[in-house]
């Protein structure tokens, strides 16, 4: 078997994995119905664009971002700055 004949079932199998992934994590976080459709369906047709996208704006950092504040929060009291 040479490369040529390995790729496309390299290419197809890394696309169900992707999609396969963010279906997961799309079910997991609980997105609205519309919301995981639009997700599911851009990972589908864009698997790449799709991913990306995915990773940076698809999950909801609310959580994040708080703990980020009071790191930078607790940064600040550390070196001398005031308390906010």
């Amino acid at each position: 078997m040479t490369f040529e004949q390995i790729e496309p079932t390299l290419l197809v199998t890394a696309h169900v994995a992707v999609v396969a992934w963010v279906g997961a994590r799309v079910i997991l976080t609980r997105h609205p119905p519309g919301s995981s459709f639009a997700w599911l369906l851009l990972v589908a047709v864009l698997p790449v664009i799709g991913f990306v996208g995915y990773l940076l704006i698809g999950e909801r950092p609310i959580g994040r971002l708080e703990q980020f504040g009071k790191v930078v929060e607790g940064l600040g009291e550390l070196f001398g700055g005031q308390k906010r």
